[in-house]
């Protein structure tokens, strides 16, 4: 990874470095039962681009594990060939979930260079 580089992660995870997790709402203490403070608003807007990004991560999680060439069977091939085919479904689900308007998340768009941007 690059020095400028972060990972996204379940909450759990909070405590590695470089990793972005969702905010958690925090415990006011001394209450019972307990209670939480509420969320900021910056809060929520992370959070929820943090659930956009990782739910098309892992939509194309799905769609990889999910293809007839991977489905329930064991690969009988090289290595080298496989490497080629998770490529290839990995890239291909990505455009095409990008090229359907349907799936994109709400205030996102792509930039001049084809890159997908939050406005």
């Amino acid at each position: 990874r690059y020095r400028w580089e972060y990972c996204l992660g379940d909450g759990v995870y909070e405590v590695v470095s470089r990793l972005m997790v969702p905010f958690r709402k925090q415990p006011i203490p001394g209450t019972n039962p307990i209670q939480y403070y509420p969320l900021s608003q910056y809060q929520l807007r992370v959070n929820d681009l943090i659930a956009g990004v990782r739910g098309c991560v892992e939509h194309v999680n799905a769609m990889v594990v999910n293809h007839d060439m991977f489905e329930g069977r064991p690969y009988r091939g090289s290595l080298d060939f496989l490497f080629w085919f998770v490529n290839i479904t990995i890239h291909c689900t990505a455009l095409m979930i990008r090229l359907e308007a349907s799936r994109q998340l709400p205030g996102w768009s792509m930039n001049d260079n084809g890159h997908p941007h939050f406005e």
